[in-house]
């Protein structure tokens, strides 16, 4: 099977020799993976020597989003099939037992892609699980767009890991896949989402209730960029999908965007409820907060 994994390297060089680490003991073929780093100056050389080190291509380029790093990759991969995966994400499963898990799903002429499951994660050094990244009583089931955003939206923190750990079906699929992307905005930080909502459209998607990922939870950045984005998400789900419940839209809408700031900062939740409600409900008062707050250094 022609199946490459692609690792997506940005400044990160040891939590990239972490994962890489982890291929390396799951005994993944070093000839399927490449590395495709858009680090900037100061680390590249850093990132060339762990390629070194480990005997895998490495792909460097000077993209400047995980969109544009996306279909950077895509456009020059000539596999069947590809796995694209995050710098600082593990894959904890055996490459023979993975591929056990997959090769009846990616024989499925209706499968534009397939994941498996895993857990978030904590520590850089030893993985303190969190939570499982879907709960599930089926081994297998199809993803739908409702289930998709209901998921999205209610975890913030990677929800269902549309970078990591998708097999897309490139052997069939590729040019749509294309084409997709083609129409989106590679900068958007739901650029990932639009895209597994848009190939549904095309294919079906499978879920491996497999336990084969332990993704990264992070703190979080937030900027005008990223209140914004989570805006306009909110937008797009209330236009397109009516069906969505509204509470899970009012839960995710009200909670995630300033809800890190008060871990990073020690803010009193009351403060945070109330700046996320005048962002939304008031232009003049939006505008008002996100002054005063980038003054206190609490946007990155």
């Amino acid at each position: 099977m022609n199946h490459l994994f692609i690792i997506f390297s940005n400044n990160r060089p040891l939590l990239l020799e972490q994962c890489i680490e982890y291929f390396i003991q799951n005994n993944y073929p070093r000839k399927n993976i490449v590395i495709f780093d858009n680090s900037s100056e100061n680390y590249r050389l850093k990132i060339n020597k762990i390629a070194n080190i480990h005997q895998l291509q490495l792909v460097q380029n000077k993209t400047k989003s995980l969109g544009e790093h996306f279909v950077y990759a895509l456009n020059l991969c000539d596999s069947d099939y590809v796995t694209f995966f995050h710098d600082d994400d593990l894959i904890n499963i055996d490459y023979y037992e993975y591929l056990k898990n997959i090769e009846l799903f990616l024989e499925k002429r209706n499968s534009i892609s397939i994941n498996l499951n895993g857990y978030h994660f904590e520590n850089n050094k030893i993985p303190i699980y969190k939570n499982v990244l879907w709960n599930s009583d089926n081994d297998v089931f199809k993803i739908l767009k409702k289930n998709l955003i209901e998921r999205y939206l209610d975890n913030d923190r990677g929800g269902i890991a549309p970078w990591s750990g998708y097999i897309y079906n490139l052997k069939i699929f590729k040019k749509k896949i294309i084409e997709i992307i083609n129409n989106l905005n590679l900068n958007n930080p739901y650029f990932d989402t639009h895209l597994i909502l848009q190939l549904l459209d095309y294919g079906d998607i499978y879920w491996i209730n497999r336990k084969a990922y332990l993704i990264r939870l992070h703190e979080g950045s937030i900027s005008y960029k990223t209140l914004s984005a989570y805006k306009s998400f909110i937008n797009f789900v209330n236009l397109n999908y009516p069906l969505i419940e509204k509470k899970s839209i009012k839960k995710y809408r009200y909670r995630n965007l300033l809800a890190f700031l008060v871990k990073k900062k020690k803010l009193n939740l009351l403060k945070i409820n109330l700046a996320t409600y005048l962002f939304f409900n008031s232009s003049s008062l939006r505008k008002l907060m996100l002054k005063k707050v980038t003054r206190l250094k609490l946007f990155n």
